[in-house]
């Protein structure tokens, strides 16, 4: 029977299991134990030191979700991680929760009914910055050292708006996982060593869109524009969410103009270029431009050993040299993968109490491979390919020779070999009978267009992350 430490503990889960991402929850989060709660603290247990560090890095979340629970405006509740070997966990204490706690809505628009205890606010508004996300532990190289000086610069000099017009906004477009919300999170954080007096607030542009909704709705528009127009820094997050929003765009129109008349500076991320971005009024892209465009490439291979280096250091793990490179051989997507793969090759380590050796990591990305390939085949493969080209499965199929025809059918064949090791002659069956050395030569084409031509490169990863996520 489930008791209430457990309960408060399980409530806690609901809301943090949203905020990260599902390999760290299932990692480090889901075997602990709640002891008890006394004194408005919280008392967990785990097994071992390292699974300690790494809940750390995600205290601010877990005691704001257990304040939000808590809902006491007059005490602060925290939480307590002890270190408790397996065999020796005790059970778990019984305390009270008042009732009035258990009508909480867990997971139903957190963002938008939690109240925050962050430490930043301004008119009782969280700034939603995550303070861990600093320039200091952010990686540079050559595929964002641009990015990374525009955004040290708006930073730390906050006084000097003449020189800081041309930066404003800052506009950083990039692929996911290539660490644009980590240097917006930087810009902020930075402003507010500077003077934590500034009132700087991060969002999303969906988040943006849902709490205009909301004022809409409640008939607080007069809020909504004093939340957003008087801020001294407005970070915001994904602007392409705007795309075919017109009533978002039009409020966010002018909440730009005032902020930039007033000397507010305001940074921006996307996916792609201003000029990129479809079904967003052309008025809105041409500021967009006013500032300084910059983008973030994906890592090269000495970045992406930096990357890992910087992670293990971080979380305090012993990894060596050489399996750090070979991750970084083996990943070249995005840091988010990257990070993801370490968080995983370490939690298997440390469960199995093994040694971080290349043959770990390669049980651990044979694993992945076969769960990834669970969810995914031909049909899937062609459908995502069909989408991305704008043509029909028949087209994709087809023996049309048309370069709009044949470039996504390589592609097809390209990841119908790579993903799911089909052999040559299977794969030529799909498409109208093709023989075994056409698949063969259409493999090779794209594996050489990806090393010759950055962009195709990104499109094939832009493909690949279509088909694993989707």
């Amino acid at each position: 029977m489930e008791n209430n430490a457990e309960k408060l503990w399980n409530s806690i889960l609901k809301i943090v299991s949203q905020l990260i991402n599902e390999v760290d929850y299932n990692s480090w989060l889901k075997n602990v134990t709640p002891k008890k709660f006394e004194d408005n603290k919280l008392i967990i247990s785990v097994e071992n030191i390292y699974q300690k560090n790494k809940i750390l890095n995600y205290i601010d979340k877990l005691e704001e979700a257990l304040n939000t629970i808590m809902y006491d405006n007059e005490h602060v509740s925290t939480i307590d991680i002890e270190v408790v070997e397996k065999d020796n966990l005790k059970n778990t204490e019984k305390f009270d929760i008042p009732e009035k706690n258990h009508d909480y809505e867990y997971g139903k628009n957190y963002y938008e009914e939690k109240k925050t205890r962050s430490i930043s606010l301004f008119n009782g508004i969280s700034n939603n910055l995550n303070k861990k996300h600093i320039f200091e532990n952010f990686v540079v190289g050559k595929s964002n050292e641009l990015a990374h000086a525009a955004a040290e610069f708006v930073s730390n000099k906050p006084e000097n708006n003449a020189e800081k017009s041309k930066y404003n906004p800052l506009f950083i477009n990039g692929d996911v996982g290539l660490g644009k919300t980590h240097l917006m999170h930087a810009i902020g954080n930075r402003f507010l060593e500077i003077d934590d007096n500034k009132k700087i607030f991060y969002c999303s542009s969906e988040q943006f869109t849902n709490d205009l909704i909301n004022s809409i709705n409640k008939g607080k528009m007069m809020e909504f524009r004093a939340k957003y127009r008087k801020l001294d820094l407005l970070l915001i997050d994904d602007i392409q969410f705007l795309a075919g929003k017109d009533s978002t765009q039009e409020e966010f129109f002018h909440t730009f103009n005032e902020l930039h008349q007033d000397g507010k500076q305001i940074v921006i991320s996307s996916d792609r270029p201003p000029k990129d971005i479809s079904n967003v009024e052309k008025r809105l892209i041409s500021r967009f431009e006013w500032g300084l465009t910059v983008d973030i490439q994906q890592p090269d291979y000495e970045t992406r050993v930096a990357i890992l280096r910087k992670k293990a250091e971080i979380d305090k793990i012993k990894v060596s040299e050489n399996v750090l490179r070979y991750i970084a051989e083996t990943i070249n997507s995005n840091i988010r993968e990257l990070e993801g793969a370490l968080n995983q090759i370490i939690a298997r380590a440390s469960l199995l109490r093994k040694e971080v050796t290349i043959d770990l990591v390669q049980e651990v990305f044979l694993d992945e491979k076969k769960s990834k390939s669970r969810h995914i085949n031909e049909e899937k493969i062609l459908e995502k390919v069909a989408e991305h080209y704008n043509a029909t499965l028949d087209e994709i199929k087809s023996k049309s020779r048309k370069k709009e025809i044949a470039v996504p059918r390589q592609v097809a064949m390209y990841f119908i070999r790579t993903m799911l090791d089909k052999p040559f002659k299977e794969i030529g069956n799909l498409f109208s009978g093709r023989d075994h050395s056409t698949v063969m030569h259409s493999v090779d084409k794209i594996e050489k267009d990806i090393k010759l031509d950055k962009n195709f490169e990104k499109d094939i990863n832009l493909i690949k992350d279509e088909i694993m996520t989707n």
